[in-house]
C-alpha cells in the first residue's frame, strides 16, 4: 500500500494509506518517523507506524501530566489509560521512570511531608493516603519511619477543635476524639493529647 500525507490548515500532517486516514501528527513527528510521502509499505509496517505514533503520544501525555504536578506511577498509569492502550501506557510510564520523571519513593516522601506539615495528618492517615496512590508497602513504611513525632500536630489540631467547646461534655469529647481519629491518630495518642490539653487548661 502507498503512504501519503496531507497538511491541514492548522499545520498538522494527516497520514494516509491508500487514501484512507491512518492518523494525524505534527510536522516534527512526521519527519522523525523516518517515512516518505508516496512510500510503499506493508500492512505490518503500517501497524508498526501506528504503534510508534501512539507510543510517542502516550509519552508526550505523560510529560504533560507530570509537568502539572508530581504523580505516583499508579496515578500516571490511571490517567493515561483513559486515552491510550495498555501497551502504550506501559511504554510511557517506563520511559518516564527511566528518565527520572517519576519516582515513587520521592513522591511518597514529598506527599507524606505535605500531609504531615500542611494537613497535620497522623501516620495512620498518611499510610492510608499513600496506599491509595499505589505506593509499595515497603516504601511507605520507610517513609513513615523518617517522619518526626506527631505530638505537636495532634496538639495543634486538638487546641483548635476544643477551643470554645465544653470538653467536660461527653458528647463534645466524643466529637473531638472522632475528629482526631479521622486525621489518623490512635486512641492512645488522642487520649494522651487530651489529658495534656486538660493539664494546660488548669
Amino acid at each position: 500500500m502507498t503512504l501519503t500525507t496531507e497538511e491541514t490548515k492548522s499545520g498538522r500532517i494527516r497520514i494516509l494509506a491508500d487514501g484512507g486516514f491512518v492518523c494525524s501528527v505534527t510536522k516534527e513527528m512526521w519527519l522523525s518517523l523516518g517515512y516518505f510521502d508516496s512510500e510503499e509499505i506493508s500492512e505490518e509496517e503500517l501497524e508498526k507506524l501506528k504503534k510508534n505514533v501512539e507510543y510517542r503520544y502516550a509519552y508526550m501525555g505523560a510529560v504533560r501530566i507530570l509537568t502539572l504536578r508530581e504523580n505516583s506511577e499508579k496515578e500516571l498509569r490511571t490517567k493515561l489509560l483513559k486515552k491510550f492502550s495498555p501497551d502504550a501506557v506501559e511504554y510511557a510510564v517506563k520511559k518516564s521512570e527511566e528518565l527520572g520523571f517519576t519516582d515513587d519513593r520521592k513522591f511518597a516522601e514529598d506527599y507524606s511531608e505535605e500531609l504531615y506539615e500542611r494537613k497535620r495528618y497522623g501516620k495512620a492517615r498518611i499510610r492510608s493516603e499513600l496506599i491509595k496512590k499505589g505506593i509499595d508497602t515497603s516504601i511507605i513504611e520507610e517513609v513513615l519511619s523518617s517522619l518526626p513525632d506527631s505530638d505537636e500536630n495532634i496538639m495543634e489540631l486538638l487546641r483548635k477543635k476544643a477551643d470554645g467547646a465544653d470538653i467536660e461534655n461527653p458528647k463534645e469529647k466524643r466529637k473531638i476524639f472522632s475528629f482526631l481519629s479521622r486525621y489518623g491518630y490512635s486512641y492512645s495518642e488522642i487520649n494522651d493529647a487530651f489529658n495534656l490539653y486538660l493539664e494546660e487548661q488548669k
